[in-house]
């Protein structure tokens, strides 16, 4: 109603008597009309510009939560690096070990015909990481793992794919630590695991002998109980066999066992270099198991999938809140748009009160003249 345009009211002529006061008249109510509705609009503008805070409020809610995700899918992401990390440097580090080996040094581990005890404990163990269904049938009453050294370990390590399939970064299937967590656990108990920096430095060196090698080293008490007697011919052929310039190897390496006569990289290491890689592929493995478990799964590729799918749960979440985000600009824009259209509708319907006000003014002047004006 207030877009319809004011017709000028007609001027009374000297001789011509109009109507003014109904005229008048609708002047005044007309302007109040456009009064009234210049306060509506003016009431929407209001309530636009209270729509548009709430949305500010709202996209400020919904920021947060995006910088939130945004942390959230960034401590995923490091997290998945930092557990996928963790699991294939244990498996490379185990590998490389073992591919180091040749089979020239496991058929002198096993034709020693009476193996050094530690070495035997150590083999002992990866057949029970290899074999975990069978490990129940060989435990000692001390809680170690006696397997019998010429019907299971020296057919063992004549396998043929036994460094392949030792060498394998990620194992099929579930890894056999977390399958048996009773073999896990008793292995567990039967070593002393070193830091990695110094199980590679034990690793890497070169034929010295018990003094140079530990001889700053705290002992640990000896073994009461020593496994294969030294003046035989067959201790003599298996020190032969054993890491250079250790004479006394049996000896030397149970004073290095851990404490409770735990199995130590050094103490194996000490009398045979290939049972020494081997045992720590069995460290590298049980390490490998506990970060597992820490992470919730049960073997390599399962942890991989199951932080590539939390990565991608973050994603998803971080692209929901941004479109929420995105959702609650477009509402704000509206808003704001809205209410300054409605101002702007409110200042054109004052500014068309305004004129119909001033029309009326100038009519009234003119009633008033026309009204003092002698009759002709």
């Amino acid at each position: 109603a207030y877009e319809r345009v004011l017709e000028p009211c007609p001027m009374p002529g000297p001789h011509v008597k109009v109507d003014l006061d109904a005229q008048l008249a609708s002047l005044v109510a007309r302007a109040g009309e456009l009064r009234r509705q210049a306060e509506l609009e003016a009431g929407t503008a209001e309530e636009r510009c209270a729509e548009a805070a709430r949305c500010a409020g709202h996209r400020k809610a919904l920021q947060e939560e995006l910088d939130a995700c945004h942390v959230r899918a960034k401590s995923a992401r490091q997290e998945a690096a930092v557990q996928h990390d963790r699991v294939a440097q244990l498996l490379q580090r185990a590998c490389g070990d073992v591919r180091a080996l040749t089979k020239q040094q496991l058929e002198e581990v096993r034709s020693l015909p009476r193996p050094p005890y530690v070495v035997r404990r150590a083999l002992s163990l990866l057949f029970c990481v290899l074999h975990p269904d069978q490990a129940a049938s060989f435990e000692a009453p001390d809680g170690t793992y006696d397997v019998p050294w010429k019907q299971r370990l020296v057919p063992m390590l004549c396998r043929e794919d036994l460094l392949r399939k030792l060498a394998e970064v990620a194992p099929d299937g579930v890894h056999p630590l977390i399958a048996f967590p009773a073999v896990a656990a008793c292995i567990e108990s039967q070593v002393a695991e070193l830091p990695v920096a110094a199980a590679a430095e034990s690793s890497s060196r070169e034929g010295p002998t018990g003094k140079e090698a530990h001889g700053t080293r705290g002992r640990s008490r000896r073994r009461s109980k020593e496994g294969p007697p030294s003046p035989t011919a067959a201790h003599h052929n298996a020190a032969q066999l054993v890491r250079k310039g250790t004479k006394h190897s049996t000896a030397s390496s149970s004073a290095l066992l851990g404490e409770d006569e735990r199995l130590t990289v050094d103490a194996v290491t000490f009398a045979s270099r290939a049972a020494g890689a081997l045992f720590r592929w069995v460290l590298a493995q049980l390490r490998c198991a506990r970060v597992l478990r820490e992470a919730g799964s049960v073997d390599a590729q399962t942890l991989a999938a199951g932080l590539g799918a939390e990565e991608e749960a973050a994603r998803e979440r971080e692209a929901a809140a941004l479109a929420r985000l995105e959702a609650a600009g477009r509402e704000e824009g509206a808003s704001l748009a809205a209410e300054a259209a409605a101002r702007a509708r409110a200042e054109e319907l004052r500014r068309r009160a305004a004129e119909a006000e001033a029309e009326a003014k100038e009519l009234r002047s003119q009633a008033t003249a026309a009204a003092a004006a002698p009759p002709p």
